[in-house]
């Protein structure tokens, strides 16, 4: 893992970050597994250019290598999140509410959520998460920041984070992030409601999901890989200079020296 850099300006002092043991998910008992039928998607195979090539690899259909074993990898499309000023958060629910969103004008509307599942003898986990603006091929990657930081580059021996203490990541606009604030501030259920029972409801094998409607907003959560951490996202641009998706890598494959 890569040492996190200006953590005063991205972490905003929040509580520190635990820690899971690996292959655990969260620190209770598992709920019922859903049985609910997942939108599995099929990717179009297309020639990479941008590296790290398994931020694209990773949602084909196959088996690739991670940093321990290799895994057979699924694409699965589990809902829409609503961009309503194009400003996104990356983040955990730890601390949500004081993150700031990537710096770029993402596209305003509803655009797919897709996870791409590793599976290794019977275990599943979430190796990356994104939103996918466009189908296009990615022409360039770059590290995800806010308006207040420099940037870095992706195989920089630096790289900021969000940190993950309780096993979700999620991506939420920055206009329901500050609605959502404001309905937990007066009511503390209701964020138990979002983070635990709802998303308890489509619990699979070792990872779960959740997209949360809240009066006229939503936010999409899923589990983060191997449990908590810190978790860098990065932003794909296409040819054209338009940012096609914003990705969050759980560390499951260690692409940092496969240059």
């Amino acid at each position: 893992m890569r040492a996190p850099l200006n953590l005063v300006l991205l972490l905003l002092a929040l509580p520190p970050v635990g820690c899971l043991d690996r292959g655990q998910t969260r620190p209770y008992a598992n709920p019922p597994l859903s049985k609910e039928h997942l939108d599995t998607i099929r990717q179009r195979v297309y020639s990479i250019v941008a590296k790290p090539t398994i931020f694209e690899q990773a949602f084909f259909t196959g088996t690739f290598a991670g940093k321990e074993t290799r895994f057979q990898m699924t694409n699965i499309e589990i809902g829409r999140i609503r961009s309503e000023s194009g400003k996104i958060i990356p983040c955990s629910p730890i601390g949500m509410d004081q993150m700031k969103p990537v710096y770029v004008n993402f596209p305003i509307g509803e655009f797919p959520v897709q996870v791409a599942i590793a599976k290794r003898n019977g275990d599943e986990r979430v190796a990356f998460g994104r939103i996918l603006f466009s189908g296009a091929p990615i022409a360039k990657w770059e590290m995800a920041r806010n308006a207040e930081q420099a940037p870095l580059p992706v195989y920089d021996t630096m790289a900021y984070y969000y940190p993950v203490d309780g096993g979700e990541g999620l991506f939420i606009d920055s206009v329901a992030n500050q609605a959502f604030t404001a309905l937990s501030n007066k009511n503390p259920d209701f964020w138990l409601t979002a983070m635990e029972a709802e998303t308890d409801k489509h619990y699979r094998n070792t990872w779960d999901f959740n997209v949360f409607e809240f009066h006229g907003h939503n936010m999409v959560i899923f589990s983060s890989g191997w449990g908590d951490g810190r978790y860098t996202s990065y932003i794909g641009w296409d040819s054209s200079g338009r940012p096609c998706q914003l990705l969050t890598d759980f560390e499951l494959f260690d692409w940092l020296h496969e240059r």
